[in-house]
């Protein structure tokens, strides 16, 4: 039986996919748990179809389940492409063979979710409601929006979930986190879209990945803060000096999106990142900032003071990274 559906499904030979073996197991395991099994494939033109019931063997004295009813057998000719899975839960092995809609419906968006741009339409002909019967799952972003869901009633610390995603040889990897207010983790891991709810090597490799970067990144931003405490007081100093122009404080952040600022109040604030900058460069966003304690916008005064001090602040600009 296995055989035949991998030949159904795949229509090639040789040795079989992870995700061959996994599609076989599956449909070997619905097929072994129902009164009954029918497969339509709709490929290259073609509809193909197999079927398989159960049946009493006086032999053995039992009902063995998954006989074929006959072999795989060309229907006709179709436009239709994709496959049909009909089965009939048995009765004799699950004492109630109703299906939970919104069980069903959970898997549904879930695989909608890891699979970025899929469209699942799951039509539950038992309800007559028309406004309930039909529920359509497709999401854009992956898991991205599987982050965005599970986050929507809690206070996020950033509005955008962070994305990773890469590849080596045959394995893709991705990724998806939010920081929230709350204390509690949560991690939601799947392999080949099944959920390893006990975890396992690809969630264990990546907590410890995860670590590193973050700590490499910790150590890194502590060298980076360290030198600026050093070199950017000196620099702050002489200019004020030169300038005649005084701040209320200085701040070192890790700031990423200024090199610096200045608040209402005349205190200056820096990143650290400034360090990755050369020494020309690092003097003109402290000069920079020095200039809006007198001019606090981008005027025609502010840039006549900016080239009083540098004259070449036009060229140093370049050499910010």
């Amino acid at each position: 039986m296995k055989e035949q559906l991998y030949q159904l499904f795949q229509g090639t030979t040789g040795a079989p996919t992870v995700e061959d073996l996994l599609l076989r197991v599956g449909v070997s395991v619905v097929n072994a748990l129902s009164k009954w099994v029918t497969v339509d494939v709709f490929r290259d033109w073609t509809h193909w179809r197999i079927s398989f019931a159960s049946k009493y063997d006086p032999k053995l004295g039992k009902v063995t389940a998954g006989i074929p009813q006959g072999p795989l057998e060309k229907v006709g000719n179709t436009r239709k492409k994709g496959s049909l899975v009909r089965f009939l839960p048995d009765d004799t092995i699950f004492e109630d063979t109703r299906f939970n809609s919104d069980l069903v419906a959970r898997h549904l968006q879930e695989q909608a979710f890891l699979n970025k741009g899929l469209r699942i339409v799951f039509t539950d002909e038992r309800d007559k409601n028309p406004e309930t019967r039909e529920r359509i799952f497709h999401y854009e972003g992956g898991i991205v929006d599987f982050v965005k869901y599970l986050d929507t009633d809690k206070n996020v610390l950033h509005e955008q979930p962070v994305y990773l995603e890469g590849q080596r040889e045959d394995i893709i990897f991705k990724a998806s986190f939010q920081y929230t207010d709350g204390y509690t983790e949560n991690i939601f891991s799947y392999a080949n879209n099944i959920p390893t709810g006990e975890g396992g090597s690809h969630e264990t490799a990546f907590k410890a990945a995860f670590t590193k970067a973050f700590n490499d990144y910790a150590r890194r931003i502590g060298a980076l803060k360290e030198k600026a405490r050093q070199v950017l007081p000196p620099k702050i100093a002489y200019y004020s000096e030169k300038m005649g122009l005084f701040p209320t404080g200085v701040r070192i952040t890790s700031a990423r999106t200024r090199y610096g600022s200045c608040s209402g109040k005349n205190s200056l604030c820096f990143s650290c990142f400034l360090m990755n900058c050369p020494d020309a460069a690092m003097d003109l966003v402290v000069v920079h900032e020095l200039c809006h304690i007198q001019v606090k916008n981008h005027g025609p005064d502010f840039y006549a003071l900016l080239e009083q001090v540098l004259p070449d602040w036009r060229e140093r600009k370049k050499l910010l990274r």
